[in-house]
């Protein structure tokens, strides 16, 4: 090879690295070619997870080779993908979502739904109900009979028939191991404690003979333990939380006692996770910690609802009427990547039959709802892409269904009474 062939191939050189080291720069900082355009954009990314894994993935109708979970990159900013998850015997995940420069959009808490329900006896031997209440454990069951008996279990508590004409407001303590219900009867509603163990208190009693009369009070309490709403203030059911005409008092079942927290005009109430949710007349919501203490008020609900429930995680409330269900975030949130202020709210499911029970998923990214038309329905809270994705399953020979998220299990009352179980975990 000559010198000078030597000298044209060295200068050829240094043209090719110093025309190509812009690109090799701005590859390594994340820059791409968009061909659309012919300029260089920087790119970004999409996360994936599901449950359960190996789902496969379109991305713009197009099938990715890889499955769930996985990470879709070099996807230039601007632009809505439009995302396609499947896995047979589940329902599909779709959603529009944008890329932003530099960053990854993650969605990391799609869960998938069987496409069918694999219902089978939840036990045994059990009573013919036509209502019914699942311990957080799935271990124990409250319900009325069908003759209006009241039990837990197969522990009859009630066996007047049907003087019992209805079992509402019930509610669990943490561990499994108490349950308070309200008994409407031909004398009026009576609210009870029952522990597993077969014990049984009589709250309005206890109220109304002994709390009222011995405890020492700045302001009167009110005569009758009318109460509208009664929830357990710790894990062990020893302390619970009333609300009695608009005004919350905590009772100690154990020392007997009885206080009032600082605050009036409540519509309604939930606790979980260490956190009280009130709702307050007109439309105002107080979050504050179990035992009243630190109200903070966040601000108003975009309706009234008939009832709240705060998610597993404790980081939202859900809400709801005959027609609508909305979720109301009780502190800053970037669960699955969807960022949310605390007090931001939005609506989640609006229904065309009324909604008889509502249920968070284990993951807290989902509520499960249960319509008089006997259709129950899962909504997710990702409402990306100007939708919420919502499954409908067609049941009618089921009259209630109920979810114990600690153990992931989903259980239906059917049309003759007989408890049946989800066969998987949901």
């Amino acid at each position: 090879m000559t010198k000078r062939t030597r000298r044209v191939l060295f200068w050829l050189a240094v043209a090719v690295f110093v025309a190509a080291t812009p690109l090799i720069v701005s590859y390594a900082r994340g820059y791409r070619l968009d061909i659309s355009g012919l300029d260089l954009s920087r790119v970004g990314a999409i996360a994936l997870e599901t449950k359960p894994k190996e789902a496969t993935v379109w991305l713009n109708n197009k099938k990715l080779s890889k499955s769930t979970p996985t990470v879709i990159r070099n996807l230039f900013p601007e632009k809505n993908y439009e995302l396609r998850i499947e896995r047979e015997g589940f329902w599909p995940w779709e959603k529009e979502l944008e890329v932003e420069p530099e960053l990854v959009t993650a969605v990391r808490n799609i869960v998938l739904f069987p496409l069918e329900l694999k219902l089978a006896p939840a036990v045994s031997e059990a009573p013919v109900f036509n209502n019914f209440f699942l311990s957080p454990n799935a271990e124990r069951v409250l319900g009325r009979e069908t003759g209006g008996n009241v039990s837990l279990g197969t522990r009859l508590f009630f066996g007047d028939g049907l003087l019992a004409s209805e079992v509402k407001n019930v509610h669990w303590s943490e561990n499994g191991g108490r349950v308070v219900f309200n008994r409407v009867t031909y004398l009026g509603e009576r609210w009870y404690v029952a522990d597993t163990d077969g014990k049984l208190t009589y709250l309005n009693g206890l109220y109304e003979t002994e709390l009222r009369i011995n405890q020492p009070a700045t302001k009167p309490l009110p005569r009758r333990f009318a109460a509208e709403e009664v929830l357990f203030s710790d894990a062990a059911g020893s302390k619970i939380i009333a609300l009695i005409e608009g005004r919350l008092f905590t009772l100690n079942l154990g020392e007997e006692t009885i206080s009032e927290l600082a605050v009036e005009n409540v519509k309604a109430i939930n606790l979980n996770s260490g956190r009280l949710v009130i709702f307050k007349n007109p439309d105002i919501i107080l979050v504050s910690k179990s035992s009243g203490e630190d109200l903070t008020l966040l601000g108003n609900f975009r309706f009234a609802p008939n009832n709240i429930l705060i998610s597993p995680d404790g980081k939202k409330a859900a809400f709801w009427h005959n027609w609508h269900i909305g979720v109301f975030w009780l502190e800053d949130s970037a669960d699955d990547g969807l960022f949310r202020k605390r007090g931001e709210q939005d609506i989640v499911f609006p229904s065309l039959s009324p909604i008889k029970r509502v249920r968070w998923h284990s993951s807290s990214q989902y509520l499960m709802a249960f319509l008089e038309n006997g259709e129950f329905t899962v909504a997710e809270l990702d409402g990306r892409g100007g939708s919420h994705n919502a499954w409908t399953w067609d049941l009618p020979e089921i009259t209630a269904f109920d979810y114990a998220a600690a153990k992931e299990e989903l259980w239906f009352l059917d049309s003759s009474g007989a408890l049946l179980r989800h066969a998987e975990k949901f």
